[in-house]
């Protein structure tokens, strides 16, 4: 069945070449998924009774995957997203799309080569691609879970892969490196306005559970938008150390990164140009139980900072005369703890915790600015194997606020999230999630000027996702 739903689905796509180029479907592979992500939320948006902002949601998407050979050691992959709509939303209402409107609504997110043995020594994916891993506080360019997004007609989805260069060594059991270079944007021809990324990863296995690793990346934004040489680009960099273990049922993971570069300034106000100087880390620990007749338990804790900027964007200025911005910055995260909090997206009090010049926020999906605490546990019923539960507690709070509306005020607040996961089958998995959110002193702060009572917030999520 899963078979026939794939090729089936595949034949859409390709039917028009194949009369003439039968051939490239060689060791066709293919692979989808249709996810659905049901949401019924009160007072997320603004935290207040008072305001009519309940509001219910369904989000649909299907991506689908090819991947077959054009010769023994060279490969092409495609993949195609379409989440255009919610339910009942579509430009001529609630009614079905037609062939036309179809082909504007699907993307390709994927088209990219492969080969596996460049110089004996490489393997090599060049093209459009995803890249990284979802949930990542530095970069992660692919399709995100769990998450409330907007329809692509409003131009700000933006969840795809990226134009890039990935190079893998081989040869290597314990030791892995990984390079890339990637364009993201790319400005007028005889203007400095492209923004490119590169990066180089590594990893050495140091038993068959443990293993080390770091990173380096850079991620340039041209700047020079009226003649060359007039501005300075924005140069990011960020360095970074990680590694996991698991002994004995315990299983850990750990992150520390750090900013290094300066922001765009004016070549004759180099003394004025904010050097980056952020900082994060990242932690998690888990264990792993079982107790007979009753299931599996996996307690677990995570804590994680992003430094803030306690003198005020974009820095203070030092005996130098140099200015810094403490602020972390990373190259394109995709940090989302919480239900509300990290996958309302954004409906969430967008005015009340978004970065901002003079209250300096932080940036949203990211770890500027930030610390979160979270303490967990997931059960597994002996009785019901196909059954997940897990229960977790969030604390949100601003690293630093120097002045303005919040004058000081750092906690936003706090999160409990209960989570149930049924394996209907091998690739079927449906989810249902409730979650409350308490506001504390920075969003009461920044909401008591309307002189309106501030109130918790809920969320109900539904998920349906079937991989085919």
């Amino acid at each position: 069945m899963k078979k026939s739903i794939s090729l089936a689905i595949a034949a859409i796509f390709i039917a028009s070449a194949i009369p003439a180029k039968a051939e490239i479907l060689k060791n066709l592979k293919t692979n989808g998924e249709v996810s659905i992500l049901g949401v019924m939320s009160k007072n997320v948006t603004d935290a207040q009774e008072s305001n009519a902002d309940h509001y219910r949601n369904t989000y649909t998407r299907l991506t689908y995957g090819m991947a077959f050979d054009l010769l023994d050691e060279l490969h092409a992959n495609l993949s195609f997203k379409k989440d255009d709509h919610r339910w009942g939303d579509h430009n001529a209402g609630n009614v079905g799309q037609d062939i036309t409107s179809l082909e504007t609504a699907i993307t390709i997110e994927e088209s990219n080569i492969v080969m596996d043995k460049l110089f004996d020594k490489f393997s090599a994916k060049i093209g459009r691609q995803y890249y990284g891993d979802e949930g990542d506080i530095n970069v992660y360019y692919g399709v995100r879970h769990g998450m409330e997004y907007a329809p692509l007609a409003t131009g700000v989805n933006g969840f795809g892969g990226i134009d890039a260069f990935k190079f893998d060594l081989l040869g290597y059991d314990n030791l892995s490196m990984t390079a890339m270079w990637a364009k993201t944007a790319t400005g007028a021809i005889l203007n400095d306005l492209d923004t490119a990324i590169w990066g180089l990863t590594g990893g050495y296995k140091l038993a068959e559970k443990t293993e080390l690793g770091a990173y380096v990346y850079n991620k340039r934004t041209g700047d020079n938008s009226v003649t060359p040489n007039v501005t300075m680009h924005d140069n990011l960099y960020v360095i970074g150390l990680k590694g996991k273990t698991e002994v004995s049922g315990f299983k850990g993971k750990a992150e520390l990164a750090f900013n290094r570069g300066h922001e765009a300034s004016t070549l004759n106000d180099a003394m004025d140009t904010p050097r980056y100087v952020g900082y994060a880390f990242k932690a998690d620990l888990g264990y792993k139980m079982e107790v007979a007749d009753i299931g599996g338990f996996n307690p677990r804790g995570m804590l994680a900072y992003g430094s803030g900027d306690s003198q005020g964007y974009p820095g203070f200025i030092n005996a130098a005369g140099t200015k810094k911005n403490k602020n972390f910055q990373a190259i394109n995260p995709d940090f989302r703890p919480g239900e509300i909090f990290g996958n309302a997206g954004a409906n969430f009090l967008c005015s009340a915790v978004n970065i901002s010049d003079v209250d300096n926020r932080y940036t949203k999906g990211s770890l500027s600015n930030l610390t979160v605490m979270n303490i967990g546990l997931d059960y597994m019923p002996s009785k019901y194997e196909k059954l997940g539960i897990a229960l977790d507690g969030y604390k949100f709070k601003l690293n630093s606020i120097p002045t303005g509306t919040l004058a000081g005020k750092r906690n936003i607040g706090s999160e409990l999230d209960l989570k149930f996961n049924y394996k209907y089958a091998e690739n079927i998995n449906l989810g249902l999630s409730l979650a409350k959110f308490y506001p504390e002193s920075a969003i009461r702060e920044d909401i008591a000027a309307t002189d309106t009572p501030v109130n918790g917030m809920t969320r109900i999520g539904t998920t349906v996702s079937v991989k085919f």
